[in-house]
């Protein structure tokens, strides 16, 4: 009787598979940290920019936060819907 070995979880990966996951890797990596310096900055910035009228806003700031956020994702969405099409159709060979 005579056994098999399994094949490796790397047959038949190339360098260029390799480059193509580092590429893409770091696509993802600096998309989530737009995305995290956004959220990090978003209270400071609407705070600078609503103290112009003076006095304190920290009990007016949830909704401007939520508000920008909301635009954030909206922009992320369609950002993505459109740009994902057109380097699908352009990408394509």
């Amino acid at each position: 009787m005579e056994t098999q070995a399994k094949p490796s979880i790397w047959e038949g990966v190339t360098p260029y598979h390799v480059l193509v996951l580092i590429i893409a890797s770091c696509g993802w990596l600096f998309d989530c940290m737009d995305q995290r310096i956004f959220v990090l900055g978003r209270e400071s910035a609407l705070k600078e920019l609503l103290t112009g009228q003076g006095g304190d806003v920290t009990h007016e700031l949830k909704p401007y936060i939520g508000w920008a956020t909301m635009w954030m994702i909206f922009g992320w969405a369609t950002g993505g819907i459109i740009f994902g099409s057109l380097s699908d159709k352009i990408g394509r060979v």
